[in-house]
């Protein structure tokens, strides 16, 4: 069995967890106001470092906190199953970049060169592309109906058997893909681009400033959905920005986060979290988005992921993997 050859982390080999200091400030929704609020939650986030683990981390995904994936460098995979993070087997040397399921036993993982990963409870599998395109993300609205997006544009399609070619409308490389519905899809990248999928076609939806991409999409419906990503400034700041649809037109909701943004998620529409340079975190309460720097990182966060119940897991581009949970004042 696939679980005979797991290297378990936690209670054979040593980690290293510690407390980390955080800063805090809040924002509104206007691109320039900022100012300190006090915390009304005990802020502990809390970091994991198993070991051996030494590898870059790209992407986490997870069906509940007893059951979560992430993927980086190397053919990277760790899951977690409650107790303990697990190094699995993966069967490639290729870096993956995003990692997406439906359920425990279904699970998707890409990367570089074209290449997908397939999880059904027990193996890792290698499973045809079409392509030598480096994939960047990936997201289904369930095990038969998958989308897989990446470099030159190009949109994979997984329709319970094989993945195929969609027809871009970009050459622009994609970086983040979401939908409410099978009919309802977004991807993002470079250039400001978001495209929609209809259910039946691709088509442009928005276009940014040239200088700006996008690396995150979520949203809680068709009607409130969000994409974050950076730019590069005149005077060498690598700033981030928000932007917010209704299901209509996309505005930005702030133009400047101070450092760029490289993922989105959330439990609810009142529960965001998006991580980015520096190790900084913007969480949004319903009311102000308040910015949360993570003190003593080595490198940037690359991904979170939150749980329907609020738990918090957010990875560091270096291999570190933070846990956030919330106590309420008295």
């Amino acid at each position: 069995m696939f679980f005979n050859k797991q290297v378990v982390l936690f209670g054979i080999i040593f980690f290293t967890v510690s407390l980390i200091t955080v800063i805090t400030s809040c924002t509104d929704t206007s691109p320039s106001t900022e100012q300190t609020q006090q915390p009304t939650t005990h802020q502990k986030w809390v970091l994991q470092r198993p070991l051996p683990q030494i590898n870059g981390l790209s992407d986490i995904w997870g069906s509940s906190v007893e059951n979560i994936f992430i993927v980086g460098d190397k053919g990277t995979i760790i899951h977690h199953d409650s107790n303990n993070w697990i190094i699995m087997e993966s069967g490639t040397t290729a870096s993956l970049n995003a990692v997406w399921g439906s359920s425990s036993s279904d699970v998707f993982a890409v990367g570089e060169n074209g290449i997908i990963l397939h999880y059904e409870g027990n193996n890792w599998i290698i499973v045809e592309s079409g392509t030598t395109a480096s994939l960047n993300a990936v997201w289904g609205s369930s095990s038969s109906d998958v989308f897989a997006v990446g470099e030159n544009g190009i949109i994979l399609h997984y329709e319970g058997n094989n993945w195929r070619n969609m027809d871009s409308v970009t050459s622009e490389p994609l970086y983040a893909v979401w939908g409410s519905s099978p009919s309802d899809v977004y991807a993002a990248g470079s250039k400001g681009l978001i495209l929609h999928y209809n259910g039946r076609s691709w088509e442009k939806y928005y276009s940014g400033d040239a200088g700006l991409v996008l690396y995150g999409l979520w949203g809680t419906s068709s009607s409130d959905i969000y994409a974050v990503g950076g730019y590069w400034t005149s005077d060498s700041r690598y700033i981030g920005t928000i932007l917010h649809s209704d299901g209509g037109e996309w505005q930005t909701i702030i133009g400047d986060t101070g450092y760029a943004l490289f993922d989105i998620w959330g439990s609810s529409y009142s529960d965001i979290y998006a991580v980015g340079f520096y190790g900084y975190i913007t969480h949004f309460n319903g009311t102000d988005w308040v910015n949360v720097r993570i003190a003593h990182l080595d490198s940037s966060l690359s991904a979170i992921w939150v749980s329907p119940l609020a738990d918090v897991f957010a990875i560091e581009e270096s291999g570190a993997i933070l846990h956030y949970s919330v106590t309420k004042n008295h």
